[in-house]
């Protein structure tokens, strides 16, 4: 069963600063240093790109409107495309063997 949306659209019932008081408060009392919640969307936002998901999928899922918003999320480093390159053409490869048979 689906969490009712609050009147004014919002997912979670609680107060714009509620969160963010807390994630101060726990971070504080764990002595976790420097850490903001913005940087928690970063990492998940990373994360989702470095596990394949495209742009468009990504924005769905972050919200982000703009490709220039979320290209600061976007870290491309050569070998991981080298290593996707490789392993979409060991896919291909093992699918024409497959149909040669």
């Amino acid at each position: 069963m689906r969490q009712p949306k609050s009147d004014d659209g919002r997912v979670f019932p609680i107060e714009a600063g509620t969160l963010s008081k807390y994630f101060t408060f726990t971070c504080r009392a764990l002595s976790i240093p420097d850490l903001h919640l913005h940087d928690m969307r970063h990492e998940g936002t990373s994360r989702l790109f470095e596990a394949g998901y495209s742009i468009p999928e990504v924005a769905l899922v972050t919200g982000h409107k703009s490709l220039a918003h979320l290209s600061r999320y976007t870290n491309l480093r050569p070998e991981d495309v080298a290593a996707k390159d490789h392993a979409a053409a060991l896919r291909t490869s093992s699918k024409k063997a497959e149909t040669s048979r």
